[in-house]
This record gives C-alpha cells, sequence and structure tokens, in this order.
C-alpha cells in the first residue's frame, strides 16, 4: 500500500513538474513574442506542429494575435490571404520530422521568405541537426529564422540561435536573447560578397558611340543594381544574352511590369513611384512646303476653272462679234488663232483693265463689265488665298487618337519585351487591329532614333521618360495625346527566381532610391549624355529652320517665265507658217 502511495506522489510530483515547465516555457514564448512584435508587427501567427506531436503543448496557448494552426498535411499560401507581417512558429517535438515540417511551411510560405521563423524544440541540438536545420534553411530560401531549445528544467536557460545565411546558412548562438541591444530579426542586410548571377544583354549594358572615341552611358538600372550591390557587400556576374546559360540566373537587368498571373507574387514588392505608363509620341505637325501648299490649293482644279471660264468668255465674244458683223453685212475680221490668244480674256480673269472700242456694240459691252467684275472678285480671292499660305505657312494634321494612327500609315517603334507583354497581357491582336505597322527595335537603337529626330516613325515609350526628353528639338518634332495612351499606371519590378533571397531587400533599396529622387537625377544624367553621344543639333539649328519667303520661294515663277517664253515662240513659228501659207494662197488666186 506504501508503495501504491509513493508512485501516486510521484505521478502528481511530476505532473506539476511537466506544468511549471511547460507554464514557464509559455511565459517565455509571450514575452519573446511581445519582443517581436514590438520591433515589427505581427499581423498573423502561423503555428506549425505534428499532428502526431504530444510534447509540443501550444494547443491552449493564445497570443492574443491572430492565429492559423496547420500539421504537415495542411496546404494553404498564406500571402494569398493574409500580408507579409507574419510570425511562424513552428513546433518540434521530434526533431527527425523536422525536413517535413519545414517543407510544409515552405509551401505555405511562398513568396515570403524573409518573413520571420521561430523554431521551438525541447530536444537537445546537436551540430548534426543544426547542420540539418541550416540545409533545409538554405534549400528553401529562409532567412529570418529563430531556432529555441527549451530545457527539461523549469526556470533554466533557453538556448537561442540566430540563422545566418550568409554567405551560407549557418547559425549563430545568442546568449539571453531576450536581452539583446540589438533587433532579433534585423533587416540591416549584408551578403558577405555572395555572388548574384545577372541577366543582361550587351547593349543595354554599354552603350557608346563607334571606336576609337567610344562613350560609355550605363543605364540606370545597372546603375541602381551596381549600387545596391555595394551597398549590400553584394558580387555581380553578368551573363549577357549570347551566353548559354541566360535562363539561370537571379537578377534581370530590365524592369518588367507586373503580369496578372505573376500578381500575388510581386504584390508586397511593388512601389507606386515605379509605375508605369505606356504612350505614343508621333511626329508633329509640321509646315507645309511650297509644293504641299500648291497641291492643298489643287492648282489643277483652278486651272480646269479658268479653262472653261476663259472658254466661255472667248465663244461667247466670237459668237457677238459674229453676229453683230452678220447683221451689218461687214466682215467679222476674225482668224483661227483670235480664240486661242484672246488677251481682254485674259486680262479680265486677271483682274486687269483692258481696252474697249469705240465702235463695240452694247452687248459686248455689257459682256465686258461682267468680264471686270468677275476677273476683280476671281483675282483679289485667289490672290488673298496665295498670300495667306506664302506668309504663314500651315500645318499638316497631327496624328491625335489611335485610329489616325492607323490610317496615317506611320510605323510604330517599340521594345521588343513591351511587345510581347501588350501581346500577352493587354491583347494578343492588338497590333494587327490596332497598330498593324509595327516594328520590334532593342533599346539603343531605339533611343538613337528618339534623339536623332527621326520623325519617319511613331513610337511607344515610358511616359515618365517624357520629362527627360523636354529640349527644344524634341518638343517640335515628336507629340503625344490622352487618346495614344496604350497602358497607364501599371507597376514595373526587377524580375527575379522565385523565392529570391535578393527580391525583399532590392525592392526596399529601389523604393529608397526612387523616394530620395536619386534614380530620377541618375535618368537626367544619362539622357544628357545620350544628347552628347548621339550629337543632337543645336537649339539655333532649329531655329534657323524658320525662314521669310526668299528669292529662292519664287523658282516657279521663272519656270513660268520660260514656259510663257516657249508658248509665245511656238505660236509665233505658227502664225510666220500660216501666214506663208495665206500668202501662197492669195498669190495663185491673183495668177488665176
Amino acid at each position: 500500500m506504501s508503495n501504491l502511495k509513493r508512485i501516486l506522489v510521484m505521478l502528481l510530483l511530476s505532473e506539476v513538474l511537466a506544468e511549471q515547465i511547460v507554464h514557464y516555457q509559455l511565459i517565455f514564448l509571450n514575452k519573446l513574442i511581445q519582443r517581436i512584435e514590438g520591433e515589427q508587427p505581427i499581423e498573423i501567427l502561423v503555428i506549425l506542429q505534428h499532428h502526431q506531436d504530444s510534447k509540443c503543448k501550444l494547443d491552449d496557448w493564445n497570443s492574443g494575435i491572430p492565429t492559423l494552426r496547420m500539421n504537415e498535411s495542411t496546404k494553404i499560401v498564406v500571402r494569398e490571404n493574409f500580408n507579409r507581417f507574419a510570425l511562424a512558429l513552428v513546433c518540434m517535438g521530434n526533431v527527425f520530422k523536422v525536413d517535413l515540417l519545414l517543407n510544409t511551411l515552405a509551401a505555405a510560405y511562398d513568396n515570403m521568405r524573409y518573413s520571420r521563423i521561430i523554431l521551438w524544440t525541447q530536444e537537445k541540438l546537436t551540430k548534426e541537426f543544426l547542420d540539418n536545420v541550416a540545409k533545409q534553411a538554405s534549400e528553401h530560401k529562409f532567412v529570418e529564422l529563430l531556432l529555441l531549445e527549451m530545457g527539461d528544467e523549469p526556470s533554466g536557460p533557453i538556448s537561442a540561435h540566430r540563422l545566418k545565411p550568409f554567405p551560407y546558412s549557418h547559425f549563430q548562438k545568442i546568449e539571453e536573447v531576450l536581452s539583446l541591444q540589438e533587433k532579433i530579426f534585423y533587416n540591416k542586410i549584408n551578403f558577405h560578397g555572395l555572388t548574384a548571377t545577372v541577366k543582361t544583354s550587351k547593349n543595354s549594358l554599354h552603350v557608346g558611340v563607334n571606336k576609337p572615341n567610344k562613350v560609355v552611358i550605363p543605364p540606370v538600372e545597372n546603375m541602381e543594381i551596381s549600387e545596391f550591390a555595394r551597398r549590400t557587400n553584394l558580387s555581380l556576374k553578368y551573363l549577357y544574352g549570347n551566353h548559354p546559360d541566360t535562363e539561370n540566373f537571379d537578377i534581370e537587368l530590365t524592369m518588367r511590369f507586373i503580369s496578372i498571373n505573376n500578381s500575388v507574387a510581386h504584390l508586397g514588392f511593388v512601389n507606386p513611384l515605379s509605375s508605369s505608363s505606356l504612350i505614343l509620341i508621333v511626329p508633329c505637325a509640321q509646315e507645309m512646303s511650297l509644293t504641299e501648299i500648291f497641291q492643298q490649293l489643287d492648282v489643277k482644279t483652278w486651272l480646269l476653272y479658268i479653262f472653261y471660264l476663259y472658254s466661255t468668255l472667248v465663244l461667247v465674244e466670237t459668237f457677238i462679234q459674229v453676229v453683230i458683223c452678220r447683221i451689218r453685212e461687214q466682215p467679222h475680221g476674225l482668224t483661227r488663232l483670235d480664240p486661242f490668244v484672246n488677251l481682254r480674256a485674259f486680262r479680265a480673269l486677271l483682274g486687269m483693265s483692258f481696252p474697249i472700242s469705240r465702235r463695240a456694240s452694247l452687248s459686248l459691252r455689257q459682256l465686258f463689265v461682267a468680264m471686270s467684275i468677275f476677273g476683280m472678285v476671281f483675282s483679289s480671292f485667289f490672290s488673298c488665298k496665295l498670300s495667306a499660305l506664302l506668309t504663314k505657312h500651315p500645318y499638316k494634321g497631327q496624328v491625335t487618337n489611335l485610329e489616325e494612327l492607323r490610317d496615317s500609315g506611320l510605323t510604330v517603334i517599340m521594345d521588343p519585351r513591351v511587345r510581347s507583354f501588350i501581346e500577352s497581357e493587354v491583347d494578343a491582336d492588338f497590333f494587327q487591329r490596332v497598330i498593324p505597322l509595327s516594328k520590334s527595335v532593342e533599346d539603343m537603337e531605339r533611343l538613337r532614333m528618339i534623339l536623332s529626330l527621326n520623325n519617319s516613325y511613331a513610337y511607344i515609350i515610358f511616359q515618365e521618360n517624357v520629362q527627360y526628353l523636354k529640349f527644344p528639338q524634341f518638343a517640335m518634332t515628336f507629340c503625344t495625346s490622352k487618346e495614344l495612351g496604350i497602358i497607364n499606371n501599371l507597376p514595373r519590378v526587377y524580375y527575379l527566381q522565385k523565392d529570391s533571397v535578393f527580391r525583399w531587400p532590392l525592392s526596399q533599396f529601389v523604393v529608397w532610391m526612387q523616394e530620395a529622387g536619386i534614380t530620377e537625377k541618375w535618368k537626367e544624367i544619362t539622357f544628357k549624355k545620350a544628347w552628347q553621344v548621339f550629337k543632337l543639333p543645336r537649339s539655333e539649328d532649329a531655329e534657323q529652320k524658320v525662314r521669310p519667303l526668299s528669292y529662292e520661294h519664287l523658282k516657279w515663277l521663272g519656270y513660268l517665265l520660260i514656259l510663257g517664253y516657249g508658248a509665245a515662240t511656238f505660236v509665233f513659228i505658227v502664225e510666220v507658217f500660216l501666214g506663208r501659207n495665206r500668202a501662197t494662197y492669195r498669190g495663185r488666186v491673183i495668177e488665176v
């Protein structure tokens, strides 16, 4: 009987001791959670434990934070339901099941590799166990991880190890984790010389003119990545476009639009200042040349009207003269060439005065009055319109919307990546329906065409880049309008591999650079260097394009004078020939 009592007492004491241990551990855990939440908010607490784990006493524990409880068979992606301010608490009663639990956590922490993780175990930590956890953390790309070893004695020491992920994953022991002067999960990143592969093309990395006077112009993306690497002690290895292994990279040296399929993956890494809009710039309305002005006047139609009017006036005058001469029984004295060269009709059409014979009949005088009035109105109207056009040249119509662009026949130049994004995310048939004439051109060739003011094409560019092109020549050459927008305010981010350890620090660095205005300043410097490389014309050269009328603009009058002399010479020869024939005919009549 006494032995039975001893056994019951020992069981009660062991239960009390176990409860004291659990109570002490939970008090420590509460303090730790409060300390971590004070450093950075915790919006969701994820508790993960094996369903057969009996040593983990967290079933009834409540931290006061919204909690998501999971086991090794739970399939959920935390990022799709909650924000990135999460803390995972993984309770490992059995160290042999750590691989299974970390695999489950990696699936739940998709696109959240910089979120905080606490591993809690009551087993004795060994070097093999620490190496195994460090290996798993490296494979799953966990960065912020804290490993806690809970003792089996009340008020006993609690061992803490913090993961040092770079340049390789290993643990560093921490004494008195609650008394740390620094943050438990600190965000200051030091890659310790870790090498990151950067995918780029040779043209996008360095830009210059022909050798030997080559000027290097690094793009802004390259400057941002290089500065990020310098500040975080990161080594860069560039893979050019012709490299056989360009798909295995860490960072792509180009900012991409966020696609619909990857919107969740990039949701926490977007900066509003990185939002971009795609617009079309088209050639501005240009002054018409003299040739185009005369084409606008439709000289052919005017000449046809003049011919009809001249013919009508000549026929009416000839008819009146013939009728009057017949009535008076007098010879009319008209020749075959008189209708072709009627100076009175020419003078009337030109608004000039012309002599009238005293013996002209009343009907002819009335006709001459009508001819004079018509000639005055016609010549005044034509001269006013011509002088206005020659004094201030009109402008060609400018493209203001996508329909006019399609009908204009302009070829649109664009970035190949932009074309691929529009076809995959906006509309697969966009270019066939809206912009049938399009051409993909690489970055530097496209920049050269724009800065050399090649207005034979339209261009798709980022709207924020227009502010760096506000020099007089560009403003006079390229224009845009609200109806020429394609994409509005869509975020752009650097493209990295899935769950990359560089994504969070790089996104934070880019946010800081843009908020500080450094990126904007770099873009301004880059465009200024590009102007120098491509040797743009100075503003004075552009102003000299506007010139007043000169003798060069009146060359067509010389051609008209030559044409008139030629016609007069031809008529003179015809008259001489007809005069000889007439004299010969009269001589034969006299002989007869």
